[in-house]
């Protein structure tokens, strides 16, 4: 969709966002209008601990509340070499950590103590670092998100005193803007999951119908941030992919049906095959399997 661009500079991310008619309040319909708008656009999207370690078991996201994360950690015999990640998450505060406990947690529980090779090639595919991690400490998701939609849009700059992987950031708020939601909606609907399947719209205040306006607001927050992430990164895909799933959660859809997510996870599969999506996609969707790997390896033959 072409836009006529203004002559006259806006002098901030917010407002620039005026210019795309984006940073309004918005009813349900025109967030679903976005989103559909977004899919649209992305095919063509331009361009350690110690002796610490993070638990795999964190297999449901509904206990992945930021109070009891610190639980995840525990004791575990240092490998003959230190791991690079066991540096790197050691080097963390304790906020730090649990914003990557909680990213794996929404990333389906798949990036579990990586190798340093692993490692590396994370952090060449989303992973974020700490420059990313102070940056979404030191501003509010919300505005994060503006700042990368603008960036996506017409390259707009980044203002931070450190360098920013932009691909790494837009993982990172986004899993940050899940999780702020759900505190939202939580106000309204008790320890809100996106995962638990359960669309809250048919009561909110005093069993009304009427969504209350924080809960849109956060919901074009979502919106905003899923629009500012691009396809070129394994951990992009599968935020992506989380987003299509939860969609599919708050719609009473079944997920099984969304070929989207698949398509995201299969590109995500090629571009980070040791973390086990294939795995993952075969235990939770298994009557969608033969599909997936159809999709993952058509573009190889």
């Amino acid at each position: 969709m072409q836009i006529a661009k203004s002559e006259a500079k806006l002098s901030s991310p917010k407002m620039k966002m005026l210019k795309y008619g984006l940073y309004v309040a918005v009813s349900l319909s025109v967030i679903f209008i976005l989103l559909s708008l977004d899919k649209t656009h992305n095919t063509t999207d331009i361009k350690v601990v110690d002796s610490k370690t993070i638990e795999s078991s964190l297999n449901n996201i509904e206990s992945t509340s930021t109070s009891n994360l610190g639980s995840r950690l525990k004791l575990a015999e240092k490998a003959t070499d230190e791991l690079h990640f066991e540096e790197y998450f050691k080097s963390l505060s304790e906020n730090e950590k649990d914003k990557i406990i909680l990213l794996n947690a929404f990333l389906f529980n798949l990036v579990n103590r990586p190798s340093n090779e692993e490692f590396e090639i994370l952090l060449s595919q989303g992973y974020p670092n700490k420059s990313e991690l102070n940056f979404t400490s030191l501003n509010r998701f919300d505005e994060v998100s503006i700042m990368l939609l603008n960036n996506k849009i017409e390259n707009y700059p980044l203002q931070s005193e450190f360098p920013i992987n932009i691909n790494s950031l837009r993982v990172l708020n986004f899993v940050n803007t899940v999780a702020e939601i759900e505190k939202v909606i939580s106000y309204y609907h008790t320890d809100f999951k996106f995962s638990s399947g359960v669309n809250p719209n048919s009561s909110w205040i005093d069993g009304g119908d009427k969504m209350p306006s924080q809960v849109k607001e956060a919901l074009e927050s979502l919106v905003y941030s899923n629009a500012a992430l691009s396809t070129d990164t394994g951990l992009e895909l599968l935020a992506k992919a989380k987003f299509e799933e939860m969609m599919s959660y708050w719609n009473n859809e079944d997920a099984s049906n969304n070929d989207t997510l698949f398509k995201h996870l299969s590109v995500a599969s090629k571009k980070l095959p040791f973390i086990g999506i294939d795995d993952y996609v075969k235990s939770k969707y298994p009557e969608n399997y033969e599909g997936y790997l159809m999709l993952k390896y058509q573009d190889d033959k």
